[in-house]
């Protein structure tokens, strides 16, 4: 693809321009797009500087026309940038109405989103081709990319009407109803107690374990882990700071298989333990991953990919 037809690809005056006009000329234009796009998604200019104009304007509550924003731009001494009064009045007369503006505001997303790619990946290029880079920090690099893109691909309006959420709600409750068992309704942690109070692991919650150092955070975390990993049909992903992956492999087997930590570390394993270490090694091999993240970097891209 040559550099013309990639730019050419990458923007779209005329669609800027038409959801601009939609923006001057009706009331209910703005906040269908407010939420969706930010000036910088504008490629022209003064398309742009327009845009940033209006949504603080609507951020502010104040009345959108073409006389209205002039004075806005002329106070944000952008006015003659963008060409003028009779550039806003250009570009107003140029649509009818707002029809189709929220499918138009996807396009300019989702052109924004590709002007990324290129830029982010046009870098990522320059980076595999140095080597004086180290490569861990290249792939740091193209996990933030592919973590920008992902925010700036996620068009769907993350507000939803209180309708809509009463829907979304009956239905969690119904399924709740249907498939919960003895009052757990997420994830069983293996740990009864826990259970009665959260009532499993819920979709969507953070879970934090706070304690002092030394008092069994860690091998707290790991038997709910080995727990879910081994009585349910879910995929567990482990990532830890500071110990490594060996270390927590260890620890799993050796509650999985009721081995003493002292023996496996020495290598002294009698019949017995040695039969029950095959056993745990089996039982956890297929549902827990396991990944230690660098300093600076996110958890890995490839989780969704090893299971549910």
């Amino acid at each position: 693809m040559n550099m013309m037809t990639e730019t050419t690809f990458s923007h779209d005056s005329d669609l800027e321009e038409a959801v601009i006009g939609a923006c001057m000329i009706e009331r209910a234009a703005m906040p269908l797009v407010a939420d969706k796009l930010r000036p910088e998604m504008f490629y022209e200019e003064k398309n742009l500087e327009i845009f940033a104009a209006l949504q603080s304007m609507y951020r502010s509550a104040k009345s959108i026309d073409t006389i209205t924003l002039k004075n806005e731009l002329a106070a944000r001494g952008k006015l003659d940038a963008v060409g003028g009064s009779y550039e806003l009045l250009r570009i107003s007369s140029k649509v009818s109405s707002s029809a189709h503006l929220e499918y138009h505001a996807l396009i300019l997303r989702q052109l924004h989103t590709r002007r990324i790619m290129r830029t982010g990946f046009q870098q990522l290029l320059a980076f595999s081709a140095d080597e004086s880079m180290d490569i861990d920090d290249i792939l740091v690099e193209a996990h933030r990319l592919l973590e920008g893109l992902e925010d700036e691909s996620g068009v769907a309006d993350h507000l939803r009407s209180i309708d809509r959420l009463m829907d979304d709600t009956l239905a969690e409750v119904e399924q709740r109803m249907e498939h919960g068992c003895n009052g757990i309704t997420g994830i069983p942690t293996g740990f009864d107690a826990l259970d009665h109070v959260t009532a499993g692991w819920q979709r969507g919650d953070l879970n934090i374990l706070a304690a002092r150092p030394s008092v069994g955070k860690t091998a707290f975390a790991l038997n709910i882990a080995q727990n879910i990993g081994t009585s349910t049909d879910k995929t567990i992903a482990l990532f830890s700071l500071e110990m490594s992956a060996e270390s927590l492999v260890n620890r799993m087997l050796c509650a999985e298989g009721s081995i003493s930590a002292n023996h496996l570390r020495t290598g002294q394993l009698d019949e017995q333990e040695w039969a029950n270490l095959i056993v745990a090694v089996g039982a956890l091999s297929k549902q827990v991953f396991i990944s230690m993240i660098h300093q600076g970097s996110r958890c890995p891209r490839s989780v969704p990919r090893v299971g549910g």
